[in-house]
This record gives structure tokens, C-alpha cells and sequence, in this order.
């Protein structure tokens, strides 16, 4: 056929050309959104999609249809290339919604618009593809199909195709009023620059063409007969992909600055941790050790490599006695620190790390979440109250407890905390243990009234704090009290314990822990055998419920 205007290189060339760039920035933001899986990507990939078939279906519209003159497979890529132009209804409130910010209340309204578009979008498409004529006609030409050759395959347009225009052209409008408002609102303005210049391109594209199809002329009064839309949307979803390339390596230089501060911290951090004479742990949940620092490993004797089979509890003194009530009690702490949302802070008597010496250390257990995992920041310190207990020359005080056998340990500390002056560490701990047997004695067989046989079988079963705490709650025993009357002087110091029960016949009890071999006294009758190696006057009052324990200073 001759025509009057006839396809020149430019015209035949500007498509594919197009088509192959939007095939490397869709190919880019495929491994972008794989990788990713930001909304933000998915957008401008659905977009990308979208031009991919419009500007490939232009393509091959050309090739078949104008050049090989092939009107029925040309009409069914102009239909394919006007169909997909349906959804960009839905894609740019989507590109509005991942790229703007404005306000919350434009943040739902736009997201039903989305949806209220991509209903819309289908109900075109259907009655495109049930109803052609309403569309693309099947069986009318354009008017200029004889005359220019670009035009020789494409149908005559129907109602649907102009509402479509109609609709792209307000959402267009939509979009440069929610752009101008947020671009006031937002510090990262030229982020929203880009968007704006994408969908001007593309919008400008899209209405010379529009135009063309009513005016039969191009308003930019360029001669060549090329698709502008098919220019104009590669345009947009170039300056898309490349706004969100330029905010993504800022976005990665500014967390690489963020890196270098957060290794420069951690280096900052594991400096101190190191350059300190506390011991700093880490735990997981079941408190066996992570990692320590250099104090740790020298204070335990740890080597690295060998944390990991280690708990926290072997590293204090009761594992070293092998003491099952003061083992109970710890874990008990521990459990109860778990199951809490606070953190823990105790006294504990750590071995050194030969194992023969313990010393007490203020203990502060936290839970920290790293990388979706619980772990446990142990840090302990040394107590050091010498500066104190160097100007003290009496003391004197009266404490009342309830049978809270988890308070017993720090009621111990405060009770010996100033002897410091008056005797060495190793001695202190010592005198600890003693009380402490004695202030659970009175609470577990004064107050609670429990046997030795009962309470030999809690502890083997490890039921023992338990039990105690199942007996507190009970209204015959939850009122009763422990008093301590301790009395520091320059040459002694003396304990007072005194319980609420019935009391007992110490008598009879001493005379028959002489008679008993070691097996049977390992539990419960050590802690008597030790409370009077302990200390150099123990006395009971005639009830038994009262027990005073006396240590000289002169005796150390």
C-alpha cells in the first residue's frame, strides 16, 4: 500500500529502544524486591511490568501490523498495549502510597483508592475483553489507517478507552497535588522530585497522545508519528528507578556511616568491658556462659574455648560444698528472674579460680534481645565497705524477717558487712555460712515446722524451696517471724536468732548428732556441727526457738 505518511527509522527504532532499557531496570528491581521485599520496590516493579507490555506490545504493533501489514495479530497487540494502560490506574496511587508521606488520613483514603482503582481496573478490563468494540474495535479502523502507516493495525477507540483517558488524566492530577503537599511537609524533598518528574513525563506522554486521537494532530508539533506514552512511561519509570537507586546508595553510604559508629562503640565497648576489674558474663537462658571478659577468665581460671560447657551456678561457692538448700535457692532467683520482666540484683560468694576461696560480689543479672535471642548480661563487682567499716567501733541493730528462705543470703551480707575491720574475707564468708544455717533453720523447723527427715527428702528431691514457698502462703504460717539482734563490739560480734515456733530439744539433738557417722549427718546435721565449729559460744533459751552465737575477735 502507499501511504501518505510512511514509517521512518525513528519511529521503528524509538520502541524497541525503549523496551530495552525498561527490560534492565525491571530486571534491576526484580533482584531489588526479591532480595529486599520492600513495597516500595514491588510498586515501581508492577509499574516497570506494566510499560514492559505496553512498549512491547507497540513494538511488535509496529512490526506486524505496520510493517508486515498484518492487521488481525496487529489489532491484538494494540489491545494488549491499551489493556495494560488500564492498570496504571491502580499503580500510581500505589507508587503515591510507598513514595509520599502527607498525612495519616491520606494514607487510608489513598489505600481504598487503591483498591477502589484495581476493582475498576478489572471491571474495564472484563468488558474490554467481553465487549471489544467498547474498547479497541475489532472490525473499525482509525480514521487515518490508509493514510499513515503507524496507524494501519490499530482499531477505532470505544467508550471504555475514552473513560480510561479520562480517568488516567484525573488520577494524574490526583497525583501533582498529593506531590506539591508533601514536597512542603518533607526535608528529603528531592526524593519526591524524581516521582514528580516521572509522572509529569509520563502524564505529558499520555495526553499528546490522547490529544492526537481527537485533535488528529501532535500538540508538540514534532512531525514524527511515534507513540509519546510509549516514550513518556519509560521516562517515568526511568526517573523512578532512578530516584530510588540515588535514595538507596544514600540510604546505604548513611548506613555505613552508622556501621563505622557502631564498630567504633563496640570496640569502645569491649575496651571497657575488658579494661574493668569486674566480671562481665553473658549467658543464654539456661545461664550457661557465652562469653566473658578478661577479668572473668582470670578470676575463674576459664578458658575460652571451655565457656560454653560451664553454668554460672558452678562458679559460686555453694556448688563448691555441695550445699542442695543454698543450690535451690539460686536457681529459684534465677528462675523467678526468667520468668520476670525486671532484672535481678543479689549477693553471691564467688570461687576463685583454684576453687579454695570465695569471695562476695554485688551481682546484677539483665535480659537483653539480640538477634531474635534471649541472653543474659551478668556483671559483678567486688563489695567493698572497708572505708566504713574502718571507723566503726560498735553497731547495733534489730531485723525482723518473714520466711522468705530467697532473702536469707543478703540479710547475711548486711550482718557481716562490717566485720572487715575486725577479721580477713575468707574468715567473714565463714561466719555467713553459719548464720545463714542458722536463719533457715529457724525459719524451715521454727516457723514452718518442718522435720529433719521431711526436709532431707525436699532437699535430695530438689523440692525444697518449693515446699517452702507452698508453706508461706499457708494462714497458720504466713505472720511468723525471724528476729536478729547482732550487736558488733571491738573484740566480738553477737547474733540473736529467734523464731516464732515451738522450739526444740537442742539437747537431745546435739547428743544425737555425736552419736551419728558423717554419711547421715550430710543432710541436715552438718549445718548444726558447723554452726558450733563456727562460732565460740553457742547457746540456746530454754524453749529452743532462740539461739545466740557469739565469735571474739581475739580467737580469729
Amino acid at each position: 500500500m502507499n501511504f501518505t505518511v510512511p514509517l521512518n527509522l525513528p519511529v521503528v527504532l524509538l520502541p524497541p529502544l525503549c523496551f530495552g532499557a525498561l527490560i534492565a531496570g525491571v530486571s534491576l528491581f526484580v533482584y531489588m524486591y526479591i532480595v529486599y521485599r520492600k513495597p516500595l520496590y514491588g510498586s515501581i516493579l508492577f509499574a516497570g511490568i506494566l510499560a514492559l507490555i505496553f512498549v512491547g506490545s507497540e513494538t511488535l504493533l509496529l512490526y506486524v501490523g505496520s510493517i508486515r501489514l498484518n492487521i488481525t495479530t496487529g489489532r491484538f497487540f494494540h489491545i494488549t498495549e491499551q489493556l495494560s494502560g488500564v492498570y496504571y490506574l491502580t499503580v500510581l496511587p500505589f507508587l503515591l502510597q510507598q513514595f509520599l508521606k502527607v498525612t495519616p488520613k491520606w494514607r487510608v483514603f489513598n489505600h481504598y483508592l487503591i483498591i477502589i482503582s484495581a476493582v475498576l481496573s478489572t471491571i474495564i478490563f472484563i468488558a474490554a475483553l467481553v465487549q471489544p468494540d467498547l474498547f479497541i474495535s475489532l472490525t473499525e479502523h482509525q480514521p487515518t489507517w490508509q493514510t499513515l502507516q503507524v496507524n494501519y493495525a490499530r482499531g477505532k477507540e470505544g467508550i471504555l478507552y475514552q473513560i480510561r483517558d479520562t480517568l488516567l488524566g484525573i488520577y494524574m492530577i490526583y497525583s501533582f497535588i498529593c506531590i506539591i503537599y508533601d514536597l512542603r511537609k518533607r526535608e528529603d524533598r528531592e526524593y519526591v522530585i524524581y516521582l514528580g518528574i516521572a509522572i509529569f513525563s509520563g502524564f505529558l506522554g499520555a495526553l499528546i497522545d490522547i490529544l492526537y486521537v481527537y485533535l488528529e494532530f501532535y500538540i508538540d508539533f514534532i512531525s514524527f508519528n511515534f507513540s509519546r506514552f510509549s516514550l513518556g512511561i519509560t521516562l517515568l519509570i526511568a526517573v523512578m528507578m532512578a530516584g530510588t537507586m540515588k535514595q538507596f546508595i544514600l540510604s546505604a553510604k548513611k548506613l555505613e556511616i552508622v556501621h563505622q559508629k557502631l564498630v567504633y562503640s563496640e570496640n569502645r565497648f569491649r575496651c571497657l568491658v575488658n579494661g574493668t576489674d569486674d566480671i562481665v558474663l553473658t549467658s543464654d537462658t539456661n545461664f550457661n556462659l557465652i562469653s566473658a571478659n578478661t577479668a572473668a577468665l582470670k578470676q575463674f581460671g576459664i578458658e575460652k574455648e571451655k565457656l560454653g560447657e560451664i553454668n554460672i551456678v558452678e562458679l559460686f561457692d555453694c556448688s563448691r560444698n555441695k550445699d542442695k538448700v543454698a543450690s535451690q535457692i539460686l536457681k529459684e532467683k534465677l528462675d523467678n528472674f526468667l520468668a520476670s520482666s525486671s532484672s535481678l540484683c543479689i549477693k553471691g560468694m564467688l570461687l576463685d579460680k583454684y576453687g579454695e576461696f570465695a569471695y562476695e560480689y554485688n551481682m546484677i543479672f539483665e535480659k537483653v534481645i539480640l538477634d531474635e535471642r534471649m541472653e543474659i548480661i551478668i556483671h559483678a563487682s567486688r563489695t567493698n565497705v572497708k572505708v566504713v567499716s574502718e571507723y566503726i567501733v560498735s553497731e547495733s541493730m534489730c531485723l525482723v524477717m518473714n520466711n522468705q528462705v530467697l532473702n536469707v543470703e543478703e540479710i547475711c551480707s548486711r550482718l557481716t558487712v562490717n566485720l572487715t575491720k575486725f577479721m580477713p574475707v575468707h574468715k567473714i564468708n565463714t561466719i555467713k555460712i553459719g548464720l545463714r544455717e542458722v536463719i533457715i533453720n529457724a525459719i524451715e523447723h521454727g516457723n514452718l515446722s518442718i522435720s529433719f527427715e521431711e526436709k532431707t527428702k525436699l532437699t535430695l528431691s530438689d523440692q525444697y524451696v518449693s515446699h517452702i514457698i507452698n508453706l508461706q502462703k499457708k494462714p497458720e504460717f504466713r505472720d511468723k517471724k525471724v528476729t536478729i539482734e547482732y550487736k558488733l563490739k571491738t573484740d566480738s560480734v553477737e547474733y540473736c536468732i529467734t523464731d516464732d515456733g515451738e522450739g526444740f530439744n537442742y539437747r537431745e539433738i546435739l547428743a544425737e548428732l555425736n552419736d551419728k557417722n558423717d554419711n547421715d549427718m550430710l543432710a541436715h546435721g552438718r549445718g548444726l556441727i558447723m554452726t558450733l565449729n563456727i562460732f565460740d559460744n553457742v547457746s540456746f533459751n530454754e524453749k529452743g526457738n532462740s539461739v545466740t552465737l557469739i565469735k571474739n575477735f581475739g580467737q580469729v
